[in-house]
Formats: C-alpha cells, structure tokens, sequence
C-alpha cells in the first residue's frame, strides 16, 4: 500500500499519481481537502493516525491519496468520479475503482471509524506476523588466560647470577641443576615459575658478583709490580747521575756503570719474571672462569630440559 500527498500543481509526481487515478487498477481512498477548511484542518489528526495504523499494520495494492482540492480544475484530473461537480463539500473521503461506483465516507471524522471503512473497502490484508527473532546464541567461554611470563628483570638477574660462578647461590643452583631429579632443582623450576616465591627471590638477590678474589688479587699484584719497577727505575737512574757526577776516571769509572746497569738489568728482569707470572695467573683464572661458564651454559641446558619435565608433568 502506497500513500501520497499532492498538495500543488508543482508535485514532482503528480503525473504518475494523476494517471493512476485516472485509470486505477484497484481501489483508491481519495481525501480531498484544502488549507482554508476548518473541518480539513481538524481532521488531519485522525486522518493521519488512521493511515499510520493503516501503514503499520496492512498491506496491498490500494492507494491513499490525499489531493488539493485545487488539483481537481486542471485537465490533468480525469476521473469521473472526481469532477468538481460531484465534490459537495470538505473534506471529501471517498473509495474509486476503474469500473464500480465510488463509495463514499459518511462517517464521523474520527481515526478509528476512518480506519474500519479502509479495512472494508479497499484491496488490502493484514500483514503477516514478523517471524520471533531467533535467540541469540550463548556466548563461547573465554579461553583462560595464559600465565604471565617471570618478570624479564628477575631472569635477567637470574641469569647474571648463572653466570658468575664464584657467586654462592649460583654455584649451589649449578650443583642442583646438575641432578635435575634433585628436590632442589624442582624448586628453582618452581621459583623460576613464580618470581615473587622466596627462593626466587633469593637467586635474585645473588646479583652479578665482582671479579674473583684471586683476579682481585692478580690485579693488585700487577699494580704493585709495576709500581715497584718504576721505583727501581727512578732509583737506578738516580744511582747512575750520582756515579757519573763523580766522575770515576779509565777503567773504575767503566767498572762501575757496568755494574749499576747489570744490577738494574737484573732487577728489571726479576720484575718482569713477576709481571709473567702474574699473568700465567690471570690467563689460569680466566681459564677457571671460561670453564665455570661452559659448565655454566651446560647447567642451563640441563635446566631447560628440567623445565620442559616439569611442565609436561
């Protein structure tokens, strides 16, 4: 059902309204009113909540048409039920069809009688019943979330302390990660899990470690021995300015620089002999420590695979 106001001449679609009209396929509800009538203008809230039911609730090929009376003394009108000499007054409601005489609206000007006498005279049938939406499907559970990863400064400490050896919690982790049915090892699987847990909290606190005591004491050696030969140095240079301003004369004055510069040479050596063996122990320390970290590395193989045991258990 279709509904149309033509209230001027200059509609867009009053030649196809108006060749509807003149040649009508089914009945069509005609109001003809104009602006300047009272009894239009107080009927237009029925006349619209009868065609909003109407709209609402049915269907089919009827037309309302609510037309300017002024419409009807243009040629553009030809229906003959709609000449202006059958029109005796306003509003005019009436039904038309090609062929059957009009039926005209005597009732009250009242939405609900309006409403039935659309019902009973025009081509029209109550809509279909709108289908009862289909319930919404329940929704999916959401999946549980995935435990949070250890905090990354925790295992950054961790790690540090894995790899100084020299520290007293890493070597005690190192031997628990040696024997990974060990007690010991589960419960570092298990702090490793749960950084706030006291044992973690515990590696965490054995931080990167200073150097070994045995480099500390390489270095100082080393320090020493340097400061030593410059003192030799300093002292032999002044024992030769002392000789050479005395002066000796021929072969006493040769005798005795040869035998400052031998004893400053043998000094020099016996320094250098120390600087060597403190570095012969500085490379055995590194070697300790490059072995510590290779066992160290080895420790962290046997702990991911302890890792993997304990969450396939």
């Amino acid at each position: 059902m279709k509904f149309f106001n033509l209230n001027n001449l200059n509609e867009p679609n009053l030649k196809e309204v108006a060749e509807t009209i003149n040649h009508p396929d089914f009945p069509i509800l005609i109001k003809i009113f104009h602006p300047s009538c009272p009894h239009c203008n107080n009927m237009v809230d029925d006349w619209d909540t009868a065609m909003n039911k109407l709209k609402n609730e049915y269907d089919g090929q009827s037309h309302s048409i609510n037309l300017h009376s002024s419409i009807l003394n243009d040629d553009i009108i030809t229906h003959p039920h709609l000449d202006s000499s059958t029109i005796n007054g306003l509003p005019t409601i009436r039904i038309i069809s090609l062929d059957d005489p009009p039926i005209e609206y005597e009732g009250d000007r009242s939405s609900n009688d309006i409403f039935k006498f659309c019902v009973n005279n025009l081509d029209i049938q109550p809509k279909a019943p709108k289908a009862p939406k289909a319930p919404k499907a329940p929704k999916a559970p959401k999946a549980p979330k995935a435990p949070k990863a250890p905090n990354a400064n925790n295992m950054l400490k961790i790690m540090n302390a894995f790899n100084t050896p020299s520290a007293p919690r890493a070597l005690k982790v190192l031997k628990a990660f040696k024997d990974p049915k060990s007690l010991n090892a589960l419960n570092i699987m298990k702090a490793l899990k749960n950084p706030t847990a006291k044992k973690a909290l515990n590696i965490n606190r054995s931080k990167l470690q200073p150097p070994t005591n045995m480099a500390i004491n390489v270095d100082t050696a080393i320090s020493k021995i340097l400061a030593n030969m410059m003192n030799i140095k300093n002292q032999n240079t002044k024992k030769i300015k002392s000789k050479v301003a005395k002066k000796p004369k021929g072969k006493a004055k040769t005798k005795a620089k040869g035998k400052a510069k031998g004893k400053a040479k043998t000094k020099v050596n016996k320094a250098k002999a120390e600087v060597n063996k403190a570095k012969a122990e500085v490379n055995k320390a590194n070697a300790e420590v490059n072995k510590a970290k290779a066992k160290s590395n080895k420790a962290k193989a046997k702990s991911n695979k302890a890792k993997a045991k304990v969450n396939k258990a």
